[in-house]
């Protein structure tokens, strides 16, 4: 029984770990962010076209702009639904990716001023 127990909780242990590993052909984490940062942009971009120019059709332009951003960072469609969905099932790994391309997006948008001189 003891060897039983002792066996359980090394597959146990030894079954968690790796667990968050990216696995070969997922993109990093830091790839990953850039993507979702650039496509994001994208589809704001769109969106604000669209408010302007009515005879602009969002569901034809958004696959447009996303080809181009898998063409900057020399991925496919298939590479990255395939990173996405890994992502999507480690909750955990996909918050940090998310967090830093808000982060990303903010200082592309928003990029830091240097701070005024204090007036003395």
């Amino acid at each position: 029984m003891r060897y039983f127990i002792f066996s359980f909780i090394l597959l146990f242990f030894g079954g968690c770990s790796g667990r968050d590993k990216i696995p070969e052909g997922v993109l990093t984490q830091d790839k990953m962010t850039n993507v979702l940062s650039d496509m994001l942009i994208a589809d704001a971009v769109n969106n604000e076209r669209k408010q302007h120019d009515s005879t602009i059709n969002i569901n034809s332009v958004s696959p447009v702009s996303y080809q181009q951003v898998f063409s900057l960072y020399k991925i496919t469609k298939d590479d990255f639904f395939k990173s996405y969905n890994f992502y999507l099932n480690h909750p955990d790994l996909f918050k940090v990716v998310l967090d830093s391309a808000y982060k990303n997006i903010a200082n592309k948008v928003m990029p830091s001023h240097p701070s005024p001189p204090v007036k003395k």
